[in-house]
């Protein structure tokens, strides 16, 4: 299976996104965009933080970013679900 990132619009109106469709004890989702660039987790965090400028950031066990544009949000989800596919990124 190759994932996919799906997306949502939060409680506070910030949109976001992540691999929801499988979870498993040995599957880590929210590190899965990190792996598939062949990047650690502070590495990756840096590179969104600068190429799509997200206006939340959250890290407590769970790597998350937040946009308040829906448009940019599609951006980031729409890099990241290529990559899983140039990269035949199977799960």
């Amino acid at each position: 299976m190759i994932p996919q990132l799906k997306e949502w619009q939060r409680a506070s109106g910030t949109w976001t996104c992540a691999f929801v469709d499988k979870f498993s004890p040995d599957l880590d989702n929210y590190v899965l965009p990190a792996r598939a660039m062949g990047m650690d987790l502070p590495t990756f965090a840096s590179f969104v933080v600068n190429k799509f400028k997200p206006d939340t950031v959250y890290y407590n066990n769970v790597l998350a970013f937040g946009w308040k544009s829906q448009a940019k949000m599609r951006e980031y989800k729409n890099f990241i679900n290529n990559i899983f596919r140039k990269q035949n990124f199977v799960i």
